[in-house]
């Protein structure tokens, strides 16, 4: 062998091109070579072919677009993003390519959708990217995508890419906050360019006196020019919209419909003024005879939604059942479907979403979720132990989606399962501790698990967000008087709450509790003379005699509070005052007995 090697040099050739192959194969074939960026995971590495692939698959994408074959650039431009996902000019290509495809299917939409969150993610949200996708948003009129892509990053839009998200905020009805930006805007840029016909549209129908009227005429000028007839014609039907013009909005949306440009939502925004002027029959005609299908989730939410409204409840879930599997990353949809199916108490179809849900790839930030459904399910069909460790499952799960893992702990603690909901409340607690809804189920949850810490923790938290609300005040001090904590803040808020509702039996004992925990045994006795006995609740009355125990231990008239103290139910009490109301027994005489 060595001598042929030597002597041969026609044998020497071909070894070291089939050594040279060798390796090249090792070096072309596997998938080796990372192209994702440094620190981006998932990491994403692909093989020499598949970047030989990748640029042949572009290559073709660039003669397609050139030769203006849309559909055979689409097909291609996606097959290279395939080879190589991390390609930014890709996917790029792949993007524009789309905004020239006319009436995008749903697949092709979610394609679309899928690939703009993977290129902002791997693009760092660059500003090349940014405005890509905007335009993506205004072509097809993705408001709803397009503030949920761009919220978090809204101060640091420029130039037309802001002009689509002040467009993107108007549709979707969020005006104050669009008319605060837009008045940024123009002391920016001075002129408005297209911005200056929303300007004038917010005029006409959220504005007032004669600017409102002013403008409402110059937008019926615009209607009737071709040249700006569509837009003009939209503005103007949702002014009229929102000044509850029926026969101007149903004008404006025959014109849309005439030019092929009236959209799902604004038939839906007609039904509901037609529902909310008295004439719901004819909305509900309308609704039921509508047979365009949702072309995002957005669509399918609200008509799910406005069916459900008009008591359409069966085409709520037709729709729902038809469409969700479209959307499966939503967790707006599932949500939207679960509900609609606790309504219906259709237990065995929940149970399949919640197993759809966990089969669907890339849906684990939903399995929490899932295992919920699948637990309310079982709990609906007194199947209570295969219910409990579904909920424990959910329980365990993490909640990327901290709103999602709110729903779950929200239901689990209405469902009177706490003890799998606290877990899920500590796990977003660092989100969502801005929001009052979020203390006022955890209070609830804490409440049920007779947790005094909790309840006083999210009690105050609930009450500084909002001190001025009566229900706020009266969960803080009853957190405070069962935690025995801070006698004088406590009367200070149950003095609040009397002189708010003076007949109130409730704010009556929880008054007198706070009294005598600052040693004003006298006011609470006057205080407790107030007290209604004859309406009294089972709890109120348990409360009510918790009081009078302690007065009468104050007054030495031990009897009565040996009495008392046989009327109070340990069950509503909390562990401090367990505690309390323990020790004050052992410290009373014994309790005298009759004899005969």
């Amino acid at each position: 062998m060595l001598r042929i090697l030597l002597f041969n040099i026609w044998f020497r050739i071909a070894f070291v091109s089939i050594v040279g192959f060798g390796i090249f194969l090792g070096l072309y074939l596997p998938k080796m070579w990372r192209t994702s960026p440094n620190g981006f995971n998932p990491v994403i590495r692909v093989s020499g072919l598949d970047l030989t692939q990748s640029w042949a698959l572009k290559r073709s994408a660039r003669k397609a677009d050139a030769n203006h074959q849309v559909k055979q650039a689409y097909f291609s431009w996606l097959a290279a993003v395939g080879q190589n996902p991390s390609d930014k000019s890709a996917l790029r290509g792949f993007l524009n390519n789309f905004t020239l495809v006319k009436s995008p299917n749903q697949r092709q939409v979610e394609a679309a959708l899928g690939q703009s969150i993977w290129l902002l993610r791997i693009g760092k949200t660059n500003a090349v990217d940014v405005e890509l996708v905007t335009r993506l948003c205004d072509t097809f009129h993705w408001n709803d995508i397009c503030l949920y892509f761009f919220d978090p990053i809204a101060d640091q839009l420029k130039g037309e890419v802001e002009v689509r998200y002040l467009k993107a905020l108007f549709y979707q009805g969020r005006m104050s906050e669009f008319a605060r930006r837009l008045a940024d805007y123009k002391k920016a840029n001075g002129s408005m360019t297209e911005l200056q016909w929303y300007d004038v549209a917010y005029k006409a129908g959220w504005g007032n006196g004669s600017e409102s009227v002013e403008a409402m005429r110059q937008l019926q000028a615009e209607h009737g020019r071709k040249e700006n007839e569509i837009l003009a014609t939209r503005l103007l039907m949702m002014a009229a919209g929102e000044r509850r013009n029926i026969p101007s909005y149903k004008e404006c949306l025959d014109t849309l419909a005439g030019q092929n440009e009236a959209s799902t939502l604004d038939y839906i925004q007609y039904w509901r003024l037609l529902a909310i002027s008295g004439r719901k029959s004819e909305a509900i005609s309308m609704a039921e005879r509508f047979a365009s299908s949702p072309v995002s989730a957005y669509e399918m939410l609200q008509l799910a939604e406005v069916y459900s409204s008009l008591g359409l409840i069966e085409q709520s879930h037709d729709v729902l059942r038809k469409f969700a599997p479209s959307y499966a990353r939503s967790p707006e949809v599932w949500s939207a479907y679960a509900s609609v199916l606790d309504e219906l108490q259709d237990w065995q179809e929940m149970r399949g979403v919640a197993l759809q849900i966990r089969e669907h790839r890339g849906n684990d930030t939903l399995w929490g979720y899932s295992y919920f459904l699948e637990g309310r399910a079982e709990l609906a069909q007194a199947r209570i132990t295969t219910a409990e460790i579904a909920f424990r499952k959910a329980s365990e799960a993490n909640y990327p989606l901290p709103a999602l893992g709110f729903i779950v702990a929200k239901k689990m603690t209405e469902l009177k399962y706490p003890t799998y909901a606290r877990p899920i409340f500590k796990k977003i607690e660092s989100t969502m501790s801005d929001r009052e809804e979020f203390w006022e189920a955890m209070f609830d949850c804490a409440y049920q698990l007779k947790d005094a810490e909790g309840v006083l923790k999210a009690a105050e938290h609930d009450y500084k967000l909002n001190p001025l609300e009566v229900v706020k005040v009266n969960r803080y001090a009853a957190a405070l008087l069962v935690n025995r904590a801070q006698p004088e803040l406590a009367v200070e808020l149950t003095m609040r709450l009397v002189n708010s509702h003076p007949k109130s039996a409730p704010a009556l004992i929880n008054h007198s509790l706070a009294l005598l925990l600052n040693n004003r045994t006298e006011d609470a006795r006057k205080t407790l003379s107030r007290v209604n006995l004859a309406k009294l609740t089972p709890i109120e009355k348990s409360a009510y005699k918790f009081a009078l125990f302690d007065l009468a231990v104050r007054f030495k008239d031990f009897q009565r509070a040996w009495n008392d103290s046989d009327e109070i139910n340990r069950q509503t009490l909390f562990r401090p005052q367990i505690e309390w109301l323990e020790t004050s027994l052992k410290k009373l005489p014994p309790r005298v007995t009759a004899s005969y």
